[in-house]
């Protein structure tokens, strides 16, 4: 009897410890996210030009208006090979001898964008005379000597040749920042990487949201030297919420936090979603999510006055995110680090007898059941109570199914839900990362891989999930 008092007091001091220490946790991350309360609303340059055109208005005129409703980003793709193509900017031909492609735009500006990209690429450039295979690209310009560079025409036609500068002048024009799109390429490393970003830096980038399902330098770079290339060139990583590009998620743990989480509505949602649902969605990212960076596609349905409809809409995003000025509007930038340094002691790891793990069931004060949930690195949750025969039996459950821990070590990064077992009430309980106890206070919303619920608010740099079984 003694012995479970004593054991009921060390973890009643431990439990207030955690208390204590969520509590400072809380604090702290309130104090940084009430220091970053600007979300930049970003439009779509593909189609505010369509827009534009539809309607024969100007399109600075457009996003001046825009602008005035709280726009502060102007997303542009980067150009391609096969978008110069589309364009009419170059034109290609097929010979045995290889691809031959003629730069029809004679100011010059065309041919310096694609020698600049093959030569950031790292991809030789030969003379026009050695191409003699299909798997040579012949390039004429005017006023230039033809060259030649030993590639498939696929992949080439893939590659991108950086921002478009009449883009860049638009948006600069109007007052709104450029937010480059870009995607990974073959043949990777860091010297391309550097110009590349180096370029962005110099045109006035200051956030990439790469395109595609792989971050820049994926399979050819470790994500430590592209985050430190990031740092370099002060432009933050547009991590795309509920995205599944490839290294998004150790480039974001490389950057240390230096991110701005984006979140967007793809163009097939938009054109099955309603008005009303589009305009909660990004106000819950924004007020509720800690998103800093929202991406709005326009309107697929507007129709007619599609200019008056798709003001109307941004207006009233930027009304509901604001909410009496509680949040403004303008360039995005990432969180702030928290102060709370990690634990000494992990607390969901003191020692490995169930009698320990379950000794606050009496903490608890409950006279016939007990009930305990801890959140740990490990994910337990449990409950204790006295069966009819007066013996103590420590259970656990997920999903309908009941586990026995009394002998078994925890089964790890598991979220829990008990059902009617304590007092007929339900508990739930969950894993959690980072901070033990403290962080079972530190949720993230979304579903996790075994589609359970995950309740709470996100932290902010990632540290501290808190998932809840459905």
């Amino acid at each position: 009897m003694r012995k479970n008092s004593f054991e009921t007091i060390v973890l009643g001091v431990f439990l207030t410890l955690g208390l204590i220490a969520a509590l400072v946790a809380a604090s702290d991350r309130y104090r940084v996210e009430m220091r970053n309360r600007r979300v930049e609303l970003t439009l779509d340059y593909p189609e505010l030009r369509a827009l534009a055109a539809m309607n024969n208005q100007p399109l600075t005129a457009l996003l001046s208006k825009f602008r005035q409703l709280g726009v502060s980003g102007l997303a542009i793709n980067e150009d391609t090979v096969a978008s110069l193509e589309q364009a009419g900017a170059i034109q290609v031909r097929w010979t045995p001898g290889g691809v031959h492609i003629n730069v029809l735009d004679r100011s010059g500006v065309t041919a310096k964008r694609l020698r600049t990209a093959i030569t950031d690429h790292d991809i030789s450039i030969l003379p026009a005379s050695a191409a003699n295979s299909p798997d040579y690209i012949i390039i004429s310009a005017p006023g230039e000597r033809p060259y030649s560079i030993q590639l498939d025409y696929g992949d080439f036609r893939q590659m991108g040749i950086g921002l478009s500068p009449t883009a860049l002048a638009v948006a600069h024009s109007s007052g709104l920042t450029p937010v480059a799109r870009i995607s990974n390429f073959s043949g990777v490393n860091e010297v391309a990487i550097n110009r590349t970003l180096g370029q962005l830096e110099n045109e006035g980038v200051r956030t990439v949201i790469f395109i595609g399902d792989e971050v820049l330098g994926f399979n050819g770079l470790e994500a430590t030297d592209t985050a430190d290339l990031l740092r370099k060139h002060d432009i933050n990583f547009g991590d795309i919420e509920f995205g599944k590009q490839k290294g998004a998620e150790t480039l974001a743990i490389a950057l240390h936090g230096k991110l701005v989480r984006v979140h967007s509505i793809t163009a097939a949602e938009m054109g099955t979603m309603s008005e009303q649902a589009a305009i909660e969605r990004f106000t819950l990212a924004a007020r509720e999510r800690n998103i800093r960076l929202c991406y709005i596609r326009l309107l697929t349905d507007a129709g007619h006055q599609a200019i008056a409809k798709d003001e109307q809409y941004i207006a009233k995003i930027a009304q509901s995110i604001s909410h009496h000025g509680q949040m403004s509007f303008g360039l995005a930038r990432p969180f702030q680090k928290t102060n709370v340094p990690p634990p000494p002691i992990r607390v969901d790891r003191l020692g490995r007898s169930s009698r320990l793990r379950f000794a606050a069931a009496a903490f608890m004060g409950h006279a016939d059941r007990r009930c305990l949930c801890l959140a740990g690195g490990d994910g337990i949750a449990a409950w204790r109570n006295r069966n009819r025969n007066g013996r103590n039996r420590s259970q656990t459950r997920r999903a309908g199914r009941r586990f026995d821990f009394s002998d078994a070590g925890m089964r790890p990064n598991r979220s829990l839900r008990l059902n009617a077992d304590c007092d007929h009430e339900p508990l739930e309980c969950g894993a959690s990362g980072g901070y033990g106890i403290s962080s079972s206070l530190i949720g993230h919303s979304g579903r996790d891989r075994d589609g359970c619920r995950v309740a709470g608010h996100p932290a902010v740099h990632g540290e501290g999930q808190s998932v809840y079984g459905d």
